[in-house]
């Protein structure tokens, strides 16, 4: 669907090393297997992964019982910092023998996951020596593969000294990766300023040749009702979410006073609320407040349809000022030495003097559907109905509504349909499959009108 629909080029999740990977039992014993089924299938659709290297496999865990999250990722500083390069190594190593230097180099590798949070339970500099072993594992497999850090929790967090530490050590980096969301509470909630705001000081740091992937950001990094409602995670599922998500795209791409600060990446997280971390409903919720663009059932939010809108738009961008009005309905079919009779709102203008006028004045009005044009007095009937007979002195026609998206898909479509069928329990199988059929049968937002004229 991300690739589909909105023209998602990379993925990035956590997690590549836990233990559930199997991807390292134990030192010098390494398996690849499921690496290379999630590559392949990113392959097979055009997409590229941005791989995060985490968490520490259990067997070079320094601190065995610190993990995070209900999948225990362990999160403490290896045992031996040179065991866990060699394990870089060989993952980059498979990566190019399997892939080859020219595609494995379109990869990325981000060392680990907000290490100034607490998914990291080191200290900063020992996460640059992480970042230091890791980086020269993945070198020495080949000078191609591209790497980088800090993946910190916000556009600054570390920046500074990661570049200087890098630069003093002569450690490899071949961008930098940072995290921004407005706001972890109600405070600054879907303020796409505050945001912007963070991303202009992130890229003041860097030279403007430094690649810079955000790759996780968002309104709010709050996620999940959990034992109560949370009006900061349920924006993830709101429309307001939608409209946040259209002003930070914009805004990145030129920002008022400075130009383009655009990242290299802007990677909005998540793409499903069937994400690990996560808490599943509590009360079997459709919508329970978690980051994904599209639901447990696979429905898609208001945000997915904003970047599906987006994706659809291409890549000109036209200036615009103040509001715009609304499309004028289009002509439908004419009937000539047709009168259309009765149903009369009004007349037009004296001045309307062809059949195209005529149906053009009553689009401008609102409750005219149909018009009927007297040829020899030039007069036009403005009409909300129609009764036809003929007449050898009528031309008439009806005009056709600009077509809307339709209540499936308006940004607050789904939860609209979920309430015509009352809120149920997802339990009800058979509520998920008529929505799902609404996601199928409609699958973009060129909806023809609901009525059509004759």
């Amino acid at each position: 669907m991300a690739a589909r629909d909105l023209g998602v080029k990379r993925v990035r999740g956590h997690g590549l090393l836990d233990d559930d990977m199997s991807v390292s039992y134990a030192e010098g014993k390494n398996s690849f297997y499921n690496v290379d089924s999630f590559v392949d299938f990113l392959l097979s659709i055009d997409m590229r992964p941005i791989f995060e290297l985490s968490f520490m496999p259990e067997w070079l865990a320094s601190i065995k019982n610190y993990t995070v999250c209900h999948y225990q990722g362990h999160a403490s500083p290896p045992t031996d910092y040179t065991k866990w390069q060699e394990l870089i190594n060989a993952l980059g190593t498979h990566l190019v023998q399997r892939y080859g230097e020219d595609l494995a180099s379109e990869f990325r590798f981000e060392c680990w996951n907000e290490p100034n949070d607490h998914f990291w339970s080191g200290s900063e500099e020992e996460y640059f020596k992480l970042y230091q072993h890791a980086a020269w594992g993945l070198k020495n497999a080949s000078q191609r593969l591209r790497v980088g850090g800090p993946a910190t929790n916000n556009p600054t967090g570390w920046m500074t000294d990661f570049l200087a530490f890098c630069n003093a050590t002569g450690t490899p980096y071949d961008f930098v990766s940072t995290h921004d969301y407005s706001s972890c509470s109600v405070t600054n909630l879907g303020d796409a300023q505050a945001i912007m705001s963070g991303m202009q000081n992130g890229r003041a740091i860097l030279d403007s040749d430094t690649e810079w992937l955000v790759t996780e950001f968002g309104a709010s990094c709050l996620q999940g009702f959990g034992s109560g409602y949370n009006p900061a995670a349920a924006y993830h599922d709101m429309v307001d979410q939608a409209a946040y998500t259209m002003a930070v795209v914009d805004r990145v791409a030129d920002y008022p006073g400075r130009g383009s600060i655009e990242p290299q990446a802007l990677s909005y997280w998540a793409f499903s609320d069937v994400f690990e971390e996560s808490f599943f409903p509590l009360a079997n919720e459709s919508f329970h407040g978690m980051f994904g663009l599209i639901n447990l059932h696979g429905i898609p939010k208001p945000t997915y349809r904003a970047y599906q809108l987006l994706h659809e738009l291409g890549t000109t961008r036209v200036a615009v000022q103040g509001p715009s009005p609304p499309p004028l309905p289009a002509c439908g079919p004419v009937e000539t030495g047709v009168d259309y009779y009765g149903h009369d709102i009004g007349h037009a203008s004296p001045n309307v003097t062809t059949p195209a006028e005529c149906c053009h004045a009553c689009g401008a009005v609102p409750g005219c559907l149909y018009y009927s044009f007297h040829i020899d007095s030039k007069q036009c009937g403005l009409k909300n109905g129609r009764n036809a007979t003929a007449d050898a002195n009528r031309i008439s026609g009806s005009i056709v509504p600009p077509a809307n998206v339709d209540r499936c898909h308006q940004t607050t479509g789904v939860i609209a349909v979920i309430n015509r069928l009352g809120a149920p329990g997802w339990g009800r199988v058979a509520s998920v499959a008529c929505l799902t059929w609404h996601e199928r049968e409609s699958k973009r937002v060129e909806i023809t009108p609901p009525h059509t004229h004759t």
